[in-house]
């Protein structure tokens, strides 16, 4: 359980702050429902994907999103009984 109180204390915020910003309606695009729009999603996403259009547009972008979150230690690996 310590992991836990560790991870939400330290995640929690970065957690916070990404849904405040995420646009539901952006998330409706994103998160498709039916056959076709699942089809159209995989069909616009797969050549931006391989077009690195993420890449080029974080390297346009003229907003910095920082990064300078400290995530927590991995804890040490415990043994399956």
């Amino acid at each position: 359980m310590a992991t836990g109180t560790v991870n939400d204390r330290v995640l929690r915020p970065f957690v916070n702050e990404i849904q405040g910003e995420v646009n539901p309606r952006l998330l409706r695009l994103g998160l498709p429902m039916t056959q076709r729009a699942i089809d159209l999603f995989q069909a616009t996403t797969a050549p931006a994907c391989f077009l690195h259009v993420l890449d080029l547009a974080a390297r346009l972008s003229t907003q910095d999103r920082g990064g300078n979150w400290h995530l927590p230690e991995n804890p040490a690996p415990t043994r399956a009984a």
